[in-house]
């Protein structure tokens, strides 16, 4: 996958260039493990020394969000990423169980 359908933004206060980077990386790494052509949007914001993001990817199988805050924005992207990365882990394992039951229907056993 070339293209990555993400949309990031840092809202009332400023990040160095490396600090934005650093952002998009993780949350194309984030769309990564989403379903195909998912969409994915985030935002950061800063409020009396606390930083809070909050994700949102929007695929055809449903939407899958998470919030995080914490006193570094580095902080924020990690507990993002963990967070969004158990969503997504628990989707895929619910998306193989099923897949299995659906395979195992036909099968007759001799």
């Amino acid at each position: 996958m070339e293209f990555y359908d993400i949309d990031v933004k840092i809202l009332n206060f400023n990040v160095s260039d490396f600090t934005k980077i650093y952002l998009n990386s993780m949350m194309r790494e984030l769309l990564e493990q989403a379903p195909d052509g998912a969409k994915l949007t985030a935002s950061f914001t800063q409020n009396q020394g606390f930083y809070k993001g909050v994700v949102r990817i929007q695929s055809q199988v449903g939407p899958f969000f998470g919030i995080a805050t914490a006193d570094t924005i580095e902080a924020v992207a990690q507990k993002l990423l963990d967070q969004m990365n158990t969503r997504l882990l628990k989707w895929k394992e619910k998306r193989f169980m099923k897949n299995r039951e659906g395979q195992n229907h036909g099968t007759k056993l001799a």
